[in-house]
């Protein structure tokens, strides 16, 4: 999968947990509507900017192996 196919279905998932929370409210009348469900989206989503990111971290295999050990 490549990474645009990836963030576009990361977009994807994440548009549809807010609008079925926003279902929900709509059903226990908390909302007067979902605005999720109002209209088609009318732009694209903007170009992800690539960069070196130097903040990201990563786990090593041993410390995801240590931290798997405390979780059980």
């Amino acid at each position: 999968m490549a990474d645009d196919e990836l963030v576009a279905a990361t977009a994807e998932r994440y548009f549809a947990i807010v609008s079925a929370c926003l279902s929900l409210g709509v059903r226990q009348r908390g909302l007067d509507r979902n605005p999720a469900l109002a209209e088609a989206a009318s732009e694209s989503l903007p170009q992800q900017q690539r960069s070196d990111r130097t903040d990201q971290q990563f786990w090593t295999p041993a410390q995801l192996a240590s931290y798997r050990e405390v979780r059980r």
